[in-house]
């Protein structure tokens, strides 16, 4: 199956691979991950300029972002309802799950309870299956970073094991390291997600 919102492009080169919710609008438009706004705060915060979305480099392999990856928990868009099966319809529910902006506990509650209503999650999402054959064929990845509570609390409730990281700081689990930061795309506050490891100029 090509799951067109996964995208690795350099596997023996990635030390990072971003965890996001699933794609949207650009995204879907163009079949490549954080091709919209995400991907322009992306762009901006890792490489200095956000003349070009995120996704747009790692789809045409350039070299600039080759220790990077994308991650979708979910293949189809959790936002766009019109063409998704009936048992995406129902994960799409978990975009009406009220959040709170500083109640990380209440998120995570909320998100969980809703999560077990989903029969057979893992199935219908392919998540651990897709996360495994990634991490098999990327074994230099060295921290993985969840962005927004969505994917975090999808993560959660996949592997219960994992103890919940603090917020904004990477956490050593095991050989690897986790990282829990805001969405990118998130309103009215900036991605806390902070590198700038690379400049580019327009």
């Amino acid at each position: 199956m090509n799951d067109l919102y996964d995208l690795v492009p350099f596997p023996n080169k990635i030390r990072t691979l971003f965890i996001l919710e699933s794609p949207y609008t650009d995204e879907i438009k163009v079949g490549f991950p954080v091709a919209g706004k995400a991907g322009k705060t992306m762009a901006r915060v890792i490489l200095g300029n956000d003349t070009i979305p995120f996704g747009d480099y790692l789809f045409n392999r350039n070299e600039l972002v080759s220790e990077y990856g994308i991650f979708n928990s979910c293949q189809f868009p959790l936002e766009i309802t019109e063409n998704l099966q009936e048992s995406e319809l129902k994960i799409s529910e978990i975009k009406k799950v009220p959040q709170k902006e500083d109640d990380r506990d209440y998120n995570y509650r909320e998100l969980s309870k809703f999560l077990k209503t989903i029969e057979n999650l893992d199935l219908e999402i392919r998540y651990k299956e897709r996360f495994k054959q990634l991490i098999e064929n990327s074994p230099s990845i060295e921290t993985f970073v969840f962005c927004g509570f969505i994917a975090q609390a999808i993560f959660l409730e996949l592997y219960p094991n994992v103890p919940i990281p603090p917020y904004n700081k990477p956490t050593q689990l095991n050989s690897k390291k986790i990282h829990f930061v805001n969405h990118p795309s998130e309103k009215g506050s900036k991605w806390v997600y902070k590198i700038c490891s690379k400049k580019i100029e327009p």
